[in-house]
């Protein structure tokens, strides 16, 4: 399964190929994209919130 604004778009339509064709690849780009992502440390609690509309910040 592929989101399809990146399978039509031909600036990344290769990189989907590739991540399609080859699984080592790909799962070397996702255990980096893990690890990226297990570096941020996000809000929790009353830190943060949940947007209703992610370019807006709540007003309630």
């Amino acid at each position: 399964m592929v989101d399809q604004e990146l399978a039509s778009d031909p600036a990344t339509l290769p990189f989907v190929q590739k991540m399609a064709s080859d699984n080592d690849y790909f799962n070397e780009q996702f255990s980096r994209a893990a690890l990226l992502l297990s570096e941020y440390n996000p809000l929790t609690g009353d830190q943060g919130e949940v947007r209703k509309d992610c370019r807006y910040v709540n007003t309630n």
